[in-house]
């Protein structure tokens, strides 16, 4: 049998329906991958793959408009490499092929063969190369405007049928309803994302926020006034400061979570605002606590608060009151203090001057130049007690008195200060009784601050005590301490001098006269040497013209096992003494005072000057001032240590500075020993006695 040869047009037609069937099944494979995809460049991707292996295109590929170009977004087929070798813009020679064309003009443009379309010159060759013939470009969109276009390959002439092509154009609608699709979706998510992030950042604001706040709905009455509020939201300070749970408060009631009271004061606020729109502050006391809070409207039926503890603030402000008024005082008392000091340091200089002139017209040795010697002592006794008291007060409040603790039996010290006063108290007319416990009461302590604080109280007790009238000192213990109490018959305090008696500068009665003098700082150094030993103080008193009783307590310890030796005197040996003083009156009093004790004394009123007598004269001990003019004593020191001949002269600074600190400064200059002004002569002499101030040291290789 001969087989009949096909009709060469039945072929054609059959595979014309061959080919628009695989173009229905990648037009049905594109939905599908619309349907599942959700990213433009996957979806790029997926179309072509399809199109290209479905519809067996050498190649396929998807354009986007960037700016003149057309640059390749995804591609697929064997033939993918011809895109490396080509460029394509909108405009202009390179935009006038199929897929120029069609981006341009906005509609699909077939090439039905590069070896005879003109448009196709200059792609001609590498398309031919790659065994193109054919090619059809189709436009998608995206908010109705082209943005690239669909471009396939075909390896023979005239491939394109209009059946073909109106399938491909339907692709490409489905591709730009599915950008726009993807667009929608990105926008909606991108919404509902700055949605998300708003409210999260409303929420870390809200919750971040230092001040209290809350949100509340007004619940209204009949007659459109706020009766109370509905708590819809309160940030975690809020909650905090009131001990709250969020799902314990918010849908609730103010009046319910915090009381009526939180409420009731505020509704002619809340209406106010509500009505007017205009934000109100005010001060809120609630609970014990103060807060600063700020009421505004929101929209028609919402309010908001913002509050602020402001109670530690207030706290600040009255204690700065408090301690504005307290300088205010301290500044009053201050002035008083120096009227007083004045009035208190001019007193001995009458009797003083007086004395003098006496002396300068009386006999050596007779009556009345004793006597004018005798007031001179009491006198300059008395400033010089007044200025311990002064110097001591400020020491003791600023931490810089140092106790010289030993055991010490407290009843002998009581009653040897007792003694020093009774030929005072016999002046003054007044009796003094004094009843001690038989039994020994044993301290560690200071016994010259000691007897200090018991003189001080019968002092005290002495001046604000009329003649004729009676004081009682009592020592007992009591609970392992020592207690030792004053009554005096005197003048009395009130009850808001108690409270400040012991506060220095401050006296009972305060008079022009000044007829019980003081400077009203002895109790306050009292308080502080009995604080310092561990102890306590206390006065009391019935009223004014009631008399006072002062009380001091201070710890108890066990005896000692072997009495403590009393200390003896040590002879003083001659000494040569080098004096370097400014003052020259003080320089040569000094002096007289030491040669008339055995002593050689020289004197300088200068550093430079101390520094050549010394070399001349060779000292064992230097008195210097530290306050000298132009070369201080410090410097003189240094001099002194820095001299190979004067190194080892035993150096003693005289100075009214007479703190911790300046005793460290004149130890590091080079001074072995410091003595506080006014110029204790005992405690010079026991000075000049110890072994060590008449041997001139030996530093480093000397010998």
């Amino acid at each position: 049998m001969i087989k009949r040869q096909s009709d060469p047009d039945t072929a054609g037609v059959e595979v014309g329906h061959r080919r628009l069937a695989r173009l229905y099944a990648v037009l049905s494979q594109v939905n599908e991958a619309i349907v599942r995809t959700r990213d433009e460049q996957a979806l790029f991707a997926e179309v072509c793959r399809i199109v290209a292996e479905q519809g067996e295109f050498p190649l396929a590929w998807i354009g986007l408009v960037k700016e003149r170009a057309v640059v390749p977004a995804a591609s697929c087929g064997p033939e993918a490499v011809y895109l490396a070798e080509i460029r394509v813009e909108v405009e202009g020679e390179l935009g006038m092929g199929p897929t120029g064309t069609c981006i341009r003009e906005d509609r699909p443009v077939v090439n039905d063969d590069f070896a005879t379309n003109t448009n196709t010159a200059p792609w001609r060759q590498p398309a031919l190369g790659h065994g193109f013939r054919a090619s059809a470009a189709f436009p998608f969109h995206k908010d109705e405007k082209p943005i690239g276009a669909l471009t396939l390959y075909a390896g023979r002439p005239g491939a394109f049928d209009p059946a073909q092509v109106g399938l491909l154009k339907a692709l490409c609608a489905d591709l730009s309803y599915a950008l726009a699709a993807i667009a929608d979706e990105r926008r909606r998510s991108e919404a509902e994302q700055a949605l998300r992030d708003s409210e999260a950042r409303y929420r870390a604001f809200f919750e971040n926020l230092q001040e209290l706040v809350a949100v509340c709905e007004a619940v209204l009455d009949n007659n459109g006034k706020v009766a109370d509020l509905l708590l819809l939201d309160a940030n975690d300070r809020h909650l905090e400061t009131f001990g709250l749970k969020r799902e314990d408060v918010i849908g609730r009631r103010v009046s319910a979570v915090f009381g009526q009271e939180a409420v009731g004061e505020k509704l002619d606020l809340y209406s106010q605002v509500m009505a007017t729109g205009r934000p109100i502050s005010y001060e809120n006391h609630f609970r014990g606590r103060v807060f600063s809070v700020t009421l505004f409207r929101i929209d028609g039926k919402t309010l908001a608060q913002t509050g602020t503890d402001i109670t530690e603030r207030r706290r600040a402000e009255e204690a700065l009151r408090t301690a504005y008024a307290q300088l205010v005082e301290d500044d009053k008392r201050k002035n008083e203090f120096l009227a007083v000091l004045s009035h208190e340091l001019r007193n001995p200089l009458a009797p003083i001057k007086n004395s003098l002139y006496i002396l300068g017209r009386s006999a050596l040795g007779s009556d009345q130049a004793r006597r004018a010697q005798a007031v001179i002592a009491r006198q300059v006794g008395h400033m010089g007690r007044l200025i311990d008291d002064l110097l001591d007060v400020s020491r003791v409040s600023q931490g810089k008195i140092q106790l010289q603790r030993r055991k010490l039996e407290f009843g002998q010290l009581v009653r040897r200060t007792v003694e020093d006063h009774r030929a005072t108290y016999a002046a003054a007319g007044i009796q003094l009784d004094c009843k001690l416990a038989s039994e020994p009461m044993w301290l560690t302590a200071d016994s010259t601050r000691l007897a200090q604080v018991v003189g001080n109280l019968l002092g005290n007790a002495v001046k604000f005590t009329p003649r004729g009238g009676r004081v009682e000192l009592t020592l007992e213990p009591q609970d392992r301490a020592a207690l030792l109490c004053v009554r005096d018959t005197g003048v009395g305090m009130t009850a808001a001098v108690i409270e400040r008696i012991f506060q220095p500068f401050v006296q009972a009665e305060e008079t022009l006269d000044r007829s019980h003098g003081g400077l009203g700082i002895g109790l306050a150094l009292v308080k502080g040497l009995v604080e310092l030993h561990g102890g306590s103080v206390g006065a009391a008193s019935e009223g004014p013209g009631r008399g006072a009783e002062f009380t001091i307590k201070l710890p108890l310890e066990d005896a000692p096992e072997q009495p403590t030796p009393a200390p003896h005197e040590r002879p003083v040996s001659p000494r040569r003494i080098l004096v370097i003083e400014d003052n020259v009156d003080a320089a040569d009093s000094l002096k007289e005072a030491l040669e008339l004790s055995g002593h050689q004394v020289q004197v300088a009123y200068n550093g430079p000057e101390g520094i050549t007598k010394a070399r001349q004269f060779r000292p064992d001990v230097v008195l210097s001032d530290v306050g000298l003019p132009g070369m201080d004593g410090y410097q003189v020191a240094r001099a002194f240590r820095a001299d190979a001949t004067l190194k080892t002269t035993f150096l003693v600074a005289i100075t009214g500075y007479a703190s911790p600190e300046d005793t460290q400064r004149a130890t590091e200059a080079g001074f072995q020993r410091h003595l506080a002004k006014p110029l204790s002569l005992q405690a010079l002499q026991d000075l000049l006695a110890a072994p060590e101030a008449g041997t001139r040291l030996f530093i480093g290789d000397e010998m």
